[in-house]
């Protein structure tokens, strides 16, 4: 397992998605440096999605499913917004 954040989503997403939008947001949210936070203590459900299904886009699109499938209506497609990312993934 990867040790740092920072590597984790290099290898997922590219150095570019790091820069300009993870880095940014973790630093926000956790006022640190994002080489020096580890996965496991930022973002545990992330590590969880990754060791589940294999990949953390493919986990969190069966997560967007079952909150699709979920909603009050039948043919209700709700866009799950930043909170329910957020609960989701912590």
């Amino acid at each position: 397992m990867t040790n740092h954040s920072a590597l984790f989503f290099e290898q997922r997403f590219g150095e570019e998605m790091v820069n300009r939008l993870i880095e940014p947001l973790f630093s926000g949210i956790y006022a640190g440096d994002l080489k020096q936070m580890s996965l496991r203590t930022t973002y545990p459900a992330m590590e969880q999605l990754l060791d589940t299904h294999g990949s953390l886009l493919k986990g969190l699109r069966k997560q967007q499913k079952q909150f699709v499938t979920t909603g009050t209506k039948k043919n209700d497609r709700c866009i799950p917004n930043f909170k329910w990312w957020n609960d989701t993934i912590n």
